[in-house]
């Protein structure tokens, strides 16, 4: 008896073997939906893409855009060789000619002595004309600066601007050590 349960049981179980499910049966269909859905979103970028280009340039401002944070310009005149230290911003091939005034963000940090210092803004062009402007009361706290291309009086030739640079002159700073950030940098087409 034992033996007829055992080899009916071995027979339903062999002989009859379950329907295989399909499990690709969904993979596919979901993948050329979901490719179609992503080409459909890519064209529409493009589109909406190409309608911007195709607009009329109405912006008034040229903004230099620094993904790794605000420029950097480390100082530390206890041991330098230099008296002056400079961060430059290469513009070779940017024509600001379009442009009237220049406008940035100031602060120091880290420094041995909170008092104000002066910042030396330099232009330089193609022609090594070089114009040079002293702000004064720089501190700790963020200051908007806004300079007129007007006050930038050696330079003649502002298509071939080359340079833009940012000094600090051990003689005008009380703090040996620290870091001036400079931030937001923008041309703007109207004047002050």
């Amino acid at each position: 008896m034992k033996k007829e349960i055992s080899d009916h049981l071995a027979s339903a179980f062999f002989d009859r073997q379950l329907p295989k499910k399909k499990v690709f049966g969904l993979f596919w269909p979901t993948v050329i939906t979901l490719c179609v859905a992503m080409s459909l979103v890519f064209i529409a970028f493009l589109i909406q893409r190409g309608r911007d280009t195709d607009r009329p340039q109405t912006k008034e401002n040229l903004s230099l855009q620094r993904y790794g944070g605000p420029y950097r310009l480390k100082y530390d005149f206890s041991s330098a060789d230099t008296p002056v230290q400079t961060v430059t911003i290469d513009l070779s091939g940017v024509d600001l000619s379009t442009y009237a005034v220049l406008k940035f963000n100031l602060r120091f940090i880290n420094r041995e002595s909170h008092e104000p210092a002066n910042v030396r803004v330099s232009i330089e062009n193609k022609r090594q004309e070089i114009s040079s402007l002293y702000l004064s009361q720089v501190n700790d706290a963020w200051t908007r600066v806004l300079l007129s291309f007007d006050n930038f009086k050696n330079i003649t030739d502002w298509p071939g601007i080359t340079d833009l640079s940012f000094s600090l002159e051990e003689w005008n700073l009380r703090s040996r050590k620290g870091m001036l950030l400079i931030d937001d940098l923008e041309f703007v087409k109207n004047r002050l």
